[in-house]
């Protein structure tokens, strides 16, 4: 049980980590926002580009996705359910996060489709990737 818990709480943090992570780095390549401190992310988010925009549903997806795929690993019994737990539980965070940060309206509109395919692409690669390593323990042990 605590393994568990501590597995969601691992992944959790993982992909919180990364979200912030590429907020702070893939604001240096975009020259509008390059100089805004990031005490001041409302000026950033209504100053930037729409490529910004787009870089960060992507880097977001990428971390919903890591965070799943570390918590999946770490679990014993129920991976896919656990998968499942923390892609809802980030979803549901960047979700908050779009709809009371200053992001333009067409973002907010265009993310959540965006989001639920993604999300969907996620689950569907976190299965392949989880049979794919019960596959290998079998044949581990059927070979023992």
């Amino acid at each position: 049980m605590y393994r568990n818990t501590l597995s969601i709480i691992i992944g959790l943090l993982i992909s919180i980590f990364e979200m912030i992570f590429f907020i702070f780095k893939g604001k240096k390549f975009f020259i509008e926002i390059k100089f805004i401190p990031i005490k001041n992310i409302n000026l950033i988010f209504s100053n930037c580009s729409n490529k910004f925009l787009f870089i960060i549903i992507i880097f977001y997806t990428i971390s919903i996705f890591s965070g799943s795929i570390i918590t999946s690993m770490l679990v014993k019994k129920a991976k896919e359910a656990y998968g499942i737990l923390i892609r809802y539980i980030l979803i549901t965070i960047s979700i908050f996060f779009i709809i009371f940060y200053p992001f333009p309206l067409w973002f907010k509109i265009t993310s959540f489709p965006i989001f639920l395919i993604l999300y969907n692409i996620i689950g569907l690669i976190n299965q392949l990737l989880i049979n794919k390593r019960n596959q290998k323990y079998i044949q581990k042990k059927q070979s023992n």
